[in-house]
């Protein structure tokens, strides 16, 4: 029987927080967390390191889920890895003393926790990290049992605001000088319209749209931001010959372990599904694998004729190449002397520069995905400026500009003109500039003579400056005779 996973949480609030605001413009929830680590096993403590005084309405969020805050007071010198320390302490000492906990989780993106990481994993813990593509160190995401990603946890559960018609809105005089305390059709607080609701205010003809348009609504998320299936198919190949060398069948579950196993940050919703199972049907849908029912299990395979080795290295080589064409991209910047970006900025700019490039092709959902790794390799610099927006400062170093054809075959032709005007040098007359007096060149010395020249040319230096006017002095008082 499968061993039970059992939680400990550690959260680097601050880390957290300001890297869900910069990157993805929300406020960090813990429940969403707690709701994701719960479908994977137990949760048995959380603790949570942030200074809590400045923390607002997150404390009382932390606190109505259980959730031990630990309070970080910052010395005047400033407490950058404070919170850090403190956390990496705790979690040893649990490690050390809970042996019943095999299961740790971190909550933030700094990759100071990676000697963390690793002693948890020397002392047989399994380690899960939870944060964003955008600002999580992809060391990280790497080196981990599996990385959650925050962006696949808003996805799952987020959903639509209901809005009001545009009829139905507050009028601005109402009788009596007063405005209605809630317009007909707009959602309860802490509910939202119902729809016959919004088809009774609605403008005539547009009360069946309005019923029928969550008929139409998507059921996995947000479609336009998924993934090609392309991109998982390494991965999936070399799953499927693993299992095939151990001789294992190919289970979905079985599949989906492994896969997580060889790449932890693989998920199906990047994808835009939200089980594995629907993943399955979407690739067997586009023809890439084969499904087969036996009993109420599932086994995957690839259709024949197709390899299942696939080499290793080929999700590293799109990264690779996508990592390349940025690169080019900011050497370019910087030669124009352009170093500093906003994200969208850099990305409108890369667009102008390589039309038609897609991150997503390359396997990153995002492009802060990207240009959080492009941090990792030293590229680029992401920080927040004073008013808290994401600004890139590209680390590239502007070297000149590569030479065009039309620049090599102009010095092609140049090359046998300057031959030609060093040979007529050559044979014709010395300059006149560097030709030097015969008496200078067969002078002897003669012991006595070197003071002369420094003399004469300290006369020669000092009489080449102009001189000063002499100010006139004022005639000098004669003193009275004694008498």
């Amino acid at each position: 029987m499968e061993e039970k996973i059992k939680f400990a949480v550690f959260i680097d609030f601050d880390n957290i927080e300001i890297g869900v605001k910069s990157t993805l413009g929300r406020e960090f929830d813990v429940s969403l967390v707690l709701e994701a680590l719960k479908e994977r096993g137990e949760v048995v403590t959380k603790f949570a390191y942030g200074n809590w005084k400045m923390a607002g309405r997150h404390s009382e969020k932390m606190a109505a889920h259980a959730v031990h805050m630990i309070q970080r007071d910052p010395s005047p010198r400033g407490d950058k890895n404070g919170g850090d320390i403190n956390l990496a302490m705790d979690a040893l000492e649990m490690a050390f003393t809970r042996d019943f906990i095999n299961a740790f989780c971190i909550v933030g993106g700094d990759s100071d926790f990676m000697s963390l990481v690793e002693k948890l994993k020397q002392y047989n813990k399994a380690v899960y990290i939870v944060g964003g593509r955008g600002f999580t160190s992809t060391i990280l995401q790497k080196n981990c049992r599996e990385f959650i990603s925050y962006e696949n946890l808003i996805g799952a559960n987020d959903e639509a605001p209901a809005v009001a018609p545009e009829s139905i809105r507050r009028p601005r005089g109402a009788r009596g000088g007063r405005t209605p305390s809630r317009a007909p059709g707009r959602a309860p607080r802490g509910g939202r319209v119902p729809a016959k609701a919004l088809a009774a205010h609605a403008p005539e003809g547009a009360a069946e749209t309005a019923v029928a348009a969550p008929q139409h609504a998507p059921s996995h998320g947000r479609h336009e931001d998924s993934l090609e299936l392309s991109n998982v198919m390494p991965l999936l190949s070399r799953t499927l010959k693993v299992l095939s060398d151990r001789e294992h069948e190919p289970l979905l579950g079985l599949v989906k372990s492994t896969m997580i196993q060889l790449d932890s940050t693989f998920t199906e919703r990047d994808y835009g599904v939200s089980s594995f199972l629907d993943f399955a049907e979407k690739l067997a849908h586009a023809g890439l694998v084969h499904i087969e029912r036996h009993g109420g299990n599932y086994t995957l395979s690839l259709p024949e004729g197709d390899h299942q080795a696939a080499p290793s290295s080929t999700t590293d080589s799109r990264e690779d190449h996508a990592i390349n064409v940025l690169r080019e991209v900011l050497l370019e910047a910087a030669q124009r002397g352009r170093r500093e970006f906003h994200i969208h900025g850099l990305k409108q700019f890369l667009s102008k520069l390589r039309p038609g490039f897609d991150e997503r092709k390359f396997g990153f959902k995002q492009f802060s995905a990207l240009l959080n790794l492009a941090h990792d390799k030293g590229l680029v610099s992401i920080a927040p400026d004073e008013r808290g927006a994401m600004r890139v400062r590209t680390m590239v170093e502007a070297g000149p500009p590569a030479a065009t054809p039309a620049m090599e075959t102009a010095a092609e032709s140049a090359a046998p003109q300057a031959a030609e005007t060093t040979a007529a040098g050559d044979t014709g007359a010395p300059e006149t500039s560097e030709a030097m007096p015969a008496s200078e060149e067969t002078a002897p010395a003669v012991e006595g003579d070197a003071p002369a020249p420094k003399r004469r040319r300290k006369a020669a230096s000092s009489s080449d400056k102009p001189k000063r006017a002499a100010k006139p002095r004022a005639p000098r008082k004669k003193k009275p005779a004694a008498e």
